[in-house]
């Protein structure tokens, strides 16, 4: 991890964390899948969705990545920011009006960066590796131009998918990715304990809002950030519909909030937690429905072991609800953690739900189950869920992050 004469020049330039060593560490997993698929170049395509360009390459915003079996990977930008002059004289460059680093530089070991080039020149890229099989990611992004290319180069060209092999290996977390999930997770558990004192009635919601999102910047994160925090009113009544323009809203004592932070640190992995906090003394039952929704988390996070799937997890954790009378509504977005974004498969909601876990993949988890609340009528109910970050181990998943999971309650004395 490199954090020794790092300084943010500004609040956009995403400071690099990870060692040389770990990215010819991701490389080298790489190659071991293409290796057994018997690939010769892999090319990676919508490599900005679930972050593969800052992956392998420590740099976002890329439009392809091209991994041979030797040699140097190749990053296309993006044509959205060719701008003349980049081999030549990064200095001079103003990618910092679309990206996070000031300037792309070849920080990675083997990984140089090219400007934008046609769909013939990416073919004869990889038909210059001297194959027929050529590996993919992201295969449903290829369009029929790169496609019509391709095959015009390549004479008997074979498409092999590797998404899931290389997703699989790529949600496993090294000792130093962990440690800047760790290091977010401090972060953001940092940001909870201040809402403690922040939440009082008759400020606005958009100043701490706005309070929490600028700390969290100040302490190192960049990119994307999710920084939510929700007014669910009244205990005794069914929480709103959330509303994104409500930020001039009054906080009042009794009312109810959910913090959802999901963001990086030092430009790192990101992570995730949610919590609820109340402004004064819960009622009993209300205790209980939160309590009943941390017994749910961790029971489906007790199920996160290697070789158990998302699917039977999911099936698991319905039960386990329907059994103590409750409905799970749904498990939201159970998925895993990138570096500069906080989606990665695994998750719930796309090929991966049927993939085995494997040990040391990182998935954040939050199910929602309901809170009957019979005093309104008409069968009214509302959800309750915590969010919270998880590591697969043989014993289970295993909190990636120190602030307790339950209801917080605020005292106004």
């Amino acid at each position: 991890m490199i954090l020794e004469g790092k300084k943010m020049r500004d609040r956009y330039e995403q400071v690099e964390m990870y060692s040389p060593q770990e990215y010819i560490r991701r490389a080298e997993v790489v190659r071991q899948e293409m290796k057994r698929k018997g690939v010769e170049v892999l090319l990676i395509l919508n490599c900005t969705g679930e972050a593969y360009d800052h992956w392998l390459t420590g740099k976002e915003f890329l439009d392809y990545v091209i991994v041979p079996a030797k040699g140097e990977i190749i990053g296309v930008l993006l044509d959205e920011i060719d701008e003349s002059g980049f081999e030549d004289n990064t200095e001079q460059v103003d990618f910092g009006r679309y990206v996070h680093q000031r300037a792309f530089t070849t920080q990675a070991p083997g990984v140089r960066f090219i400007h934008p080039v046609s769909e013939n020149r990416i073919a004869e890229l990889i038909a210059g590796y001297s194959t027929e099989k050529v590996g993919l990611i992201n295969p449903d992004y290829m369009f029929w131009k790169l496609d019509e290319a391709l095959k015009n180069k390549i004479e008997r060209l074979e498409y092999v998918d590797l998404t899931m092999e290389v997703d699989s290996q790529k949600t496993r977390k090294s000792d130093e990715e962990l440690e800047c999930i760790r290091m977010a997770g401090i972060a953001q558990g940092q940001m909870m304990e201040a809402l403690e004192h922040m939440l009082r009635p008759g400020r606005h919601l958009k100043e701490i809002r706005t309070e929490v999102r600028d700390q969290i910047v100040s302490m190192g994160a960049s990119g994307f950030l999710h920084c939510m925090l929700i007014n669910l009113g009244n205990q005794m009544e069914i929480a709103p519909p959330f509303d994104p323009y409500s930020d001039d809203e009054i906080i009042k004592e009794g009312d109810r909030f959910f913090a959802l932070y999901e963001s990086n640190s030092f430009g790192g992995h990101c992570t995730a937690m949610g919590r609820v906090f109340i402004l004064g003394e819960a009622t009993e039952e209300y205790r209980q429905a939160i309590r009943f929704a941390v017994e749910v988390n961790e029971f489906a996070a007790s199920r996160m072991v290697p070789g158990n799937t998302l699917r039977n997890i999911v099936a698991e954790t319905r039960s386990f609800v329907t059994l103590k009378g409750h409905n799970l509504k749904r498990m939201c977005w159970m998925h895993g953690l990138s570096t500069a974004t906080y989606g990665e498969q695994f998750g719930v909601n796309d090929i991966s739900y049927d993939w085995p876990l494997t040990e040391g993949a990182v998935l954040h988890c939050h199910p929602i189950s309901n809170r009957y609340m019979p005093w309104l009528g008409g069968g009214a109910w509302e959800e309750a869920w915590e969010l919270n970050t998880y590591v697969v181990t043989p014993e289970g998943g295993k909190s990636l992050v120190k602030y307790p999971l339950g209801l917080t309650e605020i005292g106004l004395d």
